[in-house]
């Protein structure tokens, strides 16, 4: 994104009178991105473009810095690069919230798939009865990583309908009606009925986040 667009930015947050945080929950994003946009090193899309232009007040275009009668001190303005601009509520890159999520993600990026293998093999050798039922249930849990990995981001971005849901109600189905295979017990049925709770929740919070 060019440098005037994310001055622009800044000016047109200040005008309103949002902090960076407060700008970010309104339109339902990250405050990192929200800084990003500010400095430059990364751009909104449509659908982001379209709430700051209604909640500014402005156009498009005149968000945009496209507008020909422009004046010279908005253009004055544009000094120096937008990675350098500091607004009144940037500490810095470090934040709180957004450092620990981002740390966790990289350990279950990193490592999650190795624990996860771990665990099978555990559950494998260690679960054989009835009949090898450790070897059969255990793959579910290669299913927690990409889970938790879901909830850190819908977490880190504010959208809890980020949360990977199907992941966990295919674990819970799966894994009950393995189980209850080997001990003589249908889960099977009627708990085929936890799938309805995948549109349930996502109906719910998709209205909530756009109503924010």
């Amino acid at each position: 994104m060019n440098l005037e667009i994310a001055n622009r930015l800044v000016e047109l947050r200040k005008q309103a009178g949002y902090s960076q945080e407060e700008l970010a929950a309104k339109i339902g994003v990250s405050r990192q991105a929200i800084s990003k946009w500010e400095r430059g090193e990364a751009s909104p899309d449509t659908d982001n473009l379209i709430a700051l232009s209604r909640l500014y007040g402005v156009s498009l275009d005149e968000m945009l810095g496209n507008v020909p009668e422009q004046k010279e001190e908005v253009e004055a303005e544009v000094v120096e690069p937008a990675h350098e601009i500091k607004t009144d509520d940037d500490d810095d890159e470090d934040e709180p919230r957004g450092s620990v999520v981002s740390r966790l993600q990289v350990i279950v990026t990193s490592i999650g798939f190795t624990l996860a293998l771990a665990a099978y093999l555990a559950m494998g050798f260690a679960w054989k009865n009835p009949g090898n039922i450790g070897w059969a249930a255990g793959w579910i849990v290669f299913l927690i990583p990409p889970f938790i990995s879901s909830v850190l981001t819908a977490i880190e971005d504010r959208k809890m309908t980020r949360v990977a849901v199907p992941l966990l109600i295919v674990g819970i189905y799966c894994g009950m009606g393995i189980i209850g295979n080997f001990y003589g017990i249908n889960y099977w049925h009627p708990w085929w009925a936890l799938f309805f709770l995948i549109p349930i929740y996502y109906s719910i919070f998709g209205v909530f986040e756009r109503n924010k």
